[in-house]
């Protein structure tokens, strides 16, 4: 989990506890192998795991140019079909289909957020980076603040709970 403010944690399993690890760095490099511990991995270390380490201790300025170093040292030809790049601060996904390192598919969060769920063919995303508006926008979210108060004491009614008449949580709409 990260944030804007560069604050981040790895949340693991280790000896069948959760375990969690504070970033103290700005950066956070998640990958489908186990930066944290590769030896409790039954599969043997991941070569991509040290030529990423290697790199970044050589090259530690975050930059968006140096994580691309990173994902076009690390890419796997076969098995990689995209990689992410999440600049939190800035609020922006770069997206990289297979070696296309030089033409990232680029969203905005906060724009993300304004659609409903859609599924859109990665190939859609390389032709038109913007191919994702043509999904539904998202009905605007109402905000209640307040209190429950009893009716007679005036009392906050402890652990009180809202639900609005035929509607599920799940619903998107």
């Amino acid at each position: 989990m990260a944030d804007a403010s560069g604050k981040a944690v790895l949340i693991g399993v280790e000896n069948n506890r959760m375990t969690i690890q504070t970033i103290t760095d700005q950066r956070l490099l998640q990958t489908n192998f186990n930066p944290w511990h590769p030896d409790l991995s039954e599969e043997p270390i991941c070569k991509r795991y040290a030529t990423a380490t290697s790199y970044l201790e050589q090259h530690n300025e975050v930059t968006l140019a140096n994580m691309v170093e990173v994902l076009k040292k690390t890419h796997q030809d076969s098995m990689t079909v995209y990689s992410n790049i999440y600049d939190l601060k800035n609020k922006t996904i770069y997206t990289y289909s297979r070696l296309h390192f030089d033409k990232p598919i680029e969203a905005r969060i906060p724009d993300i957020f304004q659609y409903g769920n859609c599924m859109i063919q990665l190939s859609e995303l390389e032709a038109d980076s913007e191919a994702w508006k043509t999904c539904r926008p998202r009905a605007l979210a109402t905000h209640l603040e307040g209190y429950i108060v009893d009716q007679h004491s005036g009392i906050p009614v402890p652990y009180a709970n809202i639900g609005i008449e035929q509607k599920k949580y799940w619903d998107t709409e």
